[in-house]
């Protein structure tokens, strides 16, 4: 009777412990968003599901760059340059709070800013009047 609860016990040790490293492998990678200008600046935000202990991303094969500890409803912002024109591959590595490290890798395709800004930004300026009476921008 004892061995059959020792048993019991141990399956459901196993299989709470396979059930937790399948979520934690399963884990969707971060939200996540860029914008890319014509100069090669990014700025890459990130939206975690889940909090972070620690964590560090790469950008295009770029240097890696400590985020720290993030809570799950914070947005991290990380700026920084490249010569890639297309998608952005993103590597996120974080520890989450059961001490699990998680990697994503994936691209993303960057909002693209154009070189000089679209015409209608500059109507979009405010006017001031001049000093023969009329409206200037």
């Amino acid at each position: 009777m004892i061995r059959r609860v020792i048993e019991a016990l141990s399956l459901l040790t196993l299989a709470s412990v396979t059930l937790f490293s399948v979520s934690v492998a399963l884990a969707a990678p971060p939200r996540a968003a860029a914008t890319l200008d014509t100069a090669g600046r990014y700025t890459v935000t990130l939206n975690p599901d889940q909090a972070w202990l620690s964590a560090e991303i790469s950008v295009a094969g770029g240097e890696t760059v400590e985020l720290g500890p993030t809570a799950s409803a914070a947005v991290l912002e990380l700026e920084g340059t490249t010569s890639a024109t297309g998608p952005l591959w993103l590597v996120v590595r974080a520890a989450v709070e059961d001490q699990t490290g998680v990697t994503w890798t994936f691209s993303l395709d960057p909002q693209l800013i154009p070189d000089p800004p679209p015409r209608f930004v500059e109507r979009l300026a405010p006017r001031r009047k001049g000093k023969d009476g009329r409206w200037r921008e």
